[in-house]
């Protein structure tokens, strides 16, 4: 299924540079060290949030269960910074609120 209102997706900028990019982070180190390793900078957090949309939040993501929160969907890519650069193997899993209709 693809990921609803991936259009709409928020990415915070902070996501990006104090975990995602952030070598020094407790729980974010190992994808970091693959990030940086792959060519993506904390100065330039833009870069990846456009890779991600483009290359990540496109696909089509599967369900895996259901929590108080909604939906949980699961989905894998392979994320590239630039073409002559190798990839990497990307697994995201989120909660997905439901809209349930008040007619």
């Amino acid at each position: 299924m693809p990921i609803p209102n991936a259009d709409r997706a928020t990415i915070a900028v902070e996501k990006l540079t104090a975990y995602l990019l952030n070598p020094a982070h407790k729980r974010g180190a190992a994808k970091a060290r693959l990030l940086v390793g792959l060519g993506y900078r904390t100065d330039a957090p833009e870069v990846l949030e456009s890779d991600l949309r483009t290359q990540h939040l496109s696909l089509n993501a599967t369900r895996e269960s259901r929590n108080p929160y909604g939906v949980t969907t699961r989905s894998k890519a392979r994320l590239r910074h630039r073409a002559e650069e190798p990839c990497a193997s990307v697994q995201s899993g989120k909660s997905i609120l439901e809209a349930k209709s008040l007619d």
